[in-house]
């Protein structure tokens, strides 16, 4: 037992050092051969003034952009004496969150972990899950698993690890946002830069707001991106109406969808087709050899597309910095690795 402890206690210290003090650095992403040559982009002379950096957090080993809210969220249990006579732990996710949370449980006195997921997550995400130890529980056809969720845990006497409602959720996110700030310290000094994540829990979103903006002194815009529709869905993101369903357990989702103006500098974005954003994936991949998920391309399809809504308007301006440039940090959420089993997916990156 005392073993036990002592390996729980090292793997926490290695982790704790590894989200404050040894994160991947922000890696420069180029511009698309699609995009460069497109005649917008061209005329809009982005070419030397566009400089696009992004948060790889797929690199963190083992783990992805989710382990901040995981991490702060058992913690948080934890010094609240949750986990007392080894719990069962339950949460819905879409698979980076209850993937990472299930690595990081046996660093903590937990037992089971279950995963709460809708029907439609990619095989190759509940095979994440499963491998991460995790045990992989389908919500009722048409009932959203962020509800089923709340369910199955009071049942099944489990605490309730909600990604979608937590403050810790947002909070943990304080060391993806200090490690951004760093970054681009080194990288643009103070000049001021737009920074942009998908619409998933939204806690990215808000944590930028209330952690990155305020150490750049109101010189950070940010905006969000959405798929734009059920049909069009990127695993992963949320549609706008997704965001407006979560006002049944009052998710941060809703709270964005509502008051938009309160978390963004720019009207949410949607209107990056799911074929669009696999293709940008595969040319990513091709061309930069990144290994970053459909949702990091949904992102910079939204980027683009507000690059271009603000050329269009001779607005470009509003998005330049204090060196006449416009810097752009994107969240690069997981790895395209868990989505390969997606046959239209996998399609993309085949047609070279």
């Amino acid at each position: 037992m005392a073993a036990d402890e002592t390996k729980q206690t090292e793997r926490r210290a290695r982790i704790l050092r590894l989200v404050s003090e040894e994160l991947p650095p922000l890696i420069k992403v180029p511009v698309p051969s699609s995009i460069r040559e497109a005649d917008w982009f061209r005329a809009a002379a982005l070419e030397e003034a566009l400089e696009v950096y992004a948060f790889p957090a797929y690199q963190i080993p083992l783990y992805s952009g989710k382990v901040f809210p995981a991490l702060a969220m058992l913690l948080a249990d934890e010094a609240a004496g949750k986990f007392r006579g080894r719990p069962a732990i339950a949460g819905s996710s879409s698979g980076n969150f209850i993937k990472d949370m299930a690595n990081l449980s046996r660093m903590f006195n937990i037992g089971e972990v279950y995963a709460v997921v809708n029907r439609s997550l990619p095989e190759g995400k509940v095979r994440h899950i499963e491998f991460a130890g995790a045990k992989v529980v389908y919500a009722p056809e048409g009932v959203p698993a962020t509800d089923y969720a709340r369910r199955f845990a009071t049942e099944n006497g489990c605490v309730l690890e909600d990604q979608y409602t937590r403050e810790d959720s947002i909070e943990g996110h304080r060391w993806s946002m200090r490690h951004i700030a760093r970054e681009m310290e080194k990288a643009a000094g103070s000049s001021g830069f737009i920074f942009g994540a998908v619409t998933g829990t939204c806690s990215t979103l808000m944590a930028a707001q209330k952690y990155l903006k305020p150490q750049f002194g109101g010189r950070v815009k940010i905006f969000g991106v959405a798929s734009m529709s059920k049909a069009e869905k990127v695993p992963g993101s949320r549609t706008p109406e997704d965001l407006r369903e979560l006002e049944s357990i009052e998710g941060f989702g809703a709270q964005l969808y509502r008051h938009p103006e309160r978390f963004l500098d720019f009207p949410l974005i949607a209107s990056v087709p799911k074929r669009e954003a696999y293709r940008l994936n595969a040319e990513l991949h091709h061309e930069a050899d990144l290994q970053a998920g459909p949702t990091s391309a949904l992102l910079e399809g939204g980027l683009y597309g507000l690059l271009r809504d603000h050329a269009g308007r001779g607005a470009l301006a509003e998005l330049k910095n204090d060196r006449g440039r416009i810097a752009a940090v994107l969240f690069f959420m997981d790895s395209f690795l868990a989505y390969t089993g997606d046959d239209e997916y996998r399609s993309y990156f085949l047609n070279k």
